[in-house]
């Protein structure tokens, strides 16, 4: 339950649960050398797992997760430098675990997810690393909380599309939404045929 990031070079891997727990320690992973270096620990977030991580091009961002409880928080991780930096709290989401999160190429888009193990999430924000600063998703739309679903940024509509996972009484899903990145708008997407 720990995420993974491809670089262009390397792998990224961070966080989740080992034998002695939960963790915040990584390595990144070199498939040419076929050789690990470690994520340093200084500066990093708390342990966690069940959290999403986002490639930018150069850093690494993490967001949320579970460890001693639904964590809102994240960071930035940067390779080249072996260093990590908070993101601000200010706008961000609230705390959730088993979310999900797109890179735009621009921003890092959080949404969904459940609290406590028992409540869900129909809720998100932006997350700019220019800037770093947060902006609420629209509500306007938005339909059926949920929680471990799937999404992808589709670039050429500037569009997030999610899918699946499970809802309300822990039934899963055949359903999804789109947000559209132009209008903050959501819309449900046609369901498949039987």
């Amino acid at each position: 339950e720990h995420t993974a990031v491809w670089t262009g070079e390397k792998v990224i891997v961070w966080g989740g649960i080992d034998a002695n727990g939960v963790v915040n320690t990584g390595g990144r992973y070199d498939p040419l050398s076929d050789s690990w270096q470690a994520v340093t620990v200084t500066a990093a977030p708390s342990a966690r797992y069940k959290h999403t991580a986002v490639w930018t091009g150069e850093e690494m961002i993490i967001w949320g997760g579970f460890g001693e409880q639904d964590q809102a928080t994240g960071a930035r991780y940067n390779p080249d430098t072996n260093t990590w930096s908070p993101t601000k709290l200010v706008g961000a989401p609230t705390a959730r675990s088993e979310h999900s999160a797109v890179w735009t190429g621009e921003e890092m888009i959080i949404w969904g997810g459940g609290y406590l193990n028992s409540f869900l999430l129909a809720n998100g924000a932006r997350y700019s690393p220019d800037t770093d600063s947060w902006t609420s998703l629209s509500s306007v739309g938005q339909h059926q909380a949920r929680k471990q679903h799937t999404a992808v940024w589709a670039t050429q509509f500037k569009e997030m599309i999610i899918w699946g996972g499970i809802g309300a009484d822990n039934k899963l899903l055949s359903s999804g939404i789109s947000w559209h990145g132009l209008t903050n708008l959501w819309y449900d997407i046609e369901l498949p045929p039987n």
